[in-house]
């Protein structure tokens, strides 16, 4: 059964354009090539490592109206890579970080400060104070 990570950007408790600069930014930053995002669905080829796998999982971006509306990584590999990435995604970018089963969600303080009032709470578990690539799975 495969899940994914969704990765979105909260101001003032609703859902906004995540920056495309800097998401590109981090995403070479950790081995992927510069590409140019268009409207709709962008699979983005992750980094292979020496094995011919890639250490993070799928990408997905989705522009809708220019803007950047919800990324995520599909089939996420629980390794360093995967967590490195996170990590820098949700403390970099503010971005809270999204189990698709509803049962994990991880955000900086300054990500967890823009959710919507409770929106924590649907969630199993739930970090909001995210310091560390150790606090992500």
């Amino acid at each position: 059964m495969s899940h994914s990570f969704i990765f979105l950007r909260f101001k003032g408790g609703e859902i906004a354009a995540t920056d495309e600069e800097r998401l590109v930014e981090v995403l070479t930053e950790h081995g992927f090539r510069k590409v140019d995002l268009m409207e709709g669905v962008n699979e983005i080829s992750a980094p292979i490592d020496e094995s011919g796998d890639t250490p993070i999982g799928e990408i997905i971006i989705t522009v809708a109206d220019g803007s950047i509306t919800e990324f995520s990584i599909d089939r996420p590999r629980y390794r360093e890579g995967f967590r490195a990435l996170s990590f820098d995604l949700v403390s970099r970018l503010g971005l809270a970080m999204l189990s698709d089963n509803g049962s994990s969600l991880f955000t900086s303080a300054k990500g967890a400060a823009e959710l919507p009032d409770g929106f924590d709470s649907q969630f199993e578990s739930a970090v909001l104070n995210v310091t560390d690539m150790g606090q992500l799975p």
